[in-house]
C-alpha cells in the first residue's frame, strides 16, 4: 500500500520529464496546399495542434488573437465583397449606360460629377476594407506562428521552482484536469 504514493510520484516526474524534450516541440513544414504539424516524428492536424496551444498557457492568449483576427478577417472579407461588388456596379453603370452609348461605341463623357463622387468614394472605400481583411488574415497567421514559437520556448526552458498548482480545462470534446509543479 506504501508504494502506490511512490509510483504516482515516479510517474508524475517521468511525464514532467518527457515534457521537457526538445522531440516534443511543434514542428511546421510549410507547403503551397497546406502547412504539417509535427510533435516528435508524429503528424498532426491543424485543430490538434490549436488543441494543443489551447491548453499551454503561454500560447493562450497569442491563439485567442489570432482567432479574433481571423474572425474579423472573415467579416470584413464579406464587406469587402459587398462593397467591391457596388463599386463595379456603379462603373459598369456609368461607362456602358444606355445614356453614354452613341453609335456603336461610348461617348466621352464618362461620369456625372455627383455620380462620379459616389463611384470614387465606394471605390476608395472598398480598396480600404479589402487591404483590412488582407491584414488581418495575414496577421492571424503570424499571430499563430507566435503562439507557436511561444510554445516551443516555453517547452525547452528548464522547470522553474514556481508554486504548483491545479487547473481545470474545458475543451470542445474533453475536460482536462491539469497539475503543474
Amino acid at each position: 500500500m506504501r508504494i502506490f504514493p511512490f509510483l504516482f510520484i515516479i510517474l508524475i516526474s517521468a511525464t514532467s520529464l518527457q515534457a521537457i524534450n526538445p522531440k516534443d516541440t511543434i514542428r511546421t513544414e510549410y507547403s503551397f496546399w497546406g502547412n504539417s504539424y509535427y510533435i516528435g516524428d508524429k503528424e498532426y492536424s491543424k485543430s490538434d495542434i490549436v488543441d494543443t496551444l489551447y491548453a499551454n498557457k503561454v500560447s493562450q492568449d497569442l491563439m485567442s488573437s489570432s482567432k479574433y483576427k481571423k474572425i474579423g478577417g472573415y467579416l470584413t472579407g464579406i464587406a469587402g465583397l459587398y462593397i467591391t461588388s457596388w463599386a463595379c456596379s456603379l462603373i459598369y453603370n456609368e461607362f456602358y449606360s444606355n445614356e453614354n452609348v452613341g453609335s456603336g461605341s461610348y461617348s466621352r463623357n464618362y461620369f456625372s460629377n455627383q455620380t462620379k463622387d459616389k463611384t470614387i468614394y465606394v471605390s476608395a472605400l472598398a480598396v480600404v476594407v479589402d487591404i483590412s481583411c488582407i491584414y488581418l488574415f495575414s496577421s492571424s497567421n503570424s499571430s499563430f506562428r507566435k503562439s507557436i514559437k511561444a510554445y516551443n520556448k516555453n517547452i525547452l526552458k528548464p522547470m522553474s521552482n514556481s508554486a504548483s498548482e491545479l487547473n481545470l480545462h474545458f475543451g470542445l470534446n474533453r475536460i482536462v484536469l491539469e497539475y503543474t509543479f
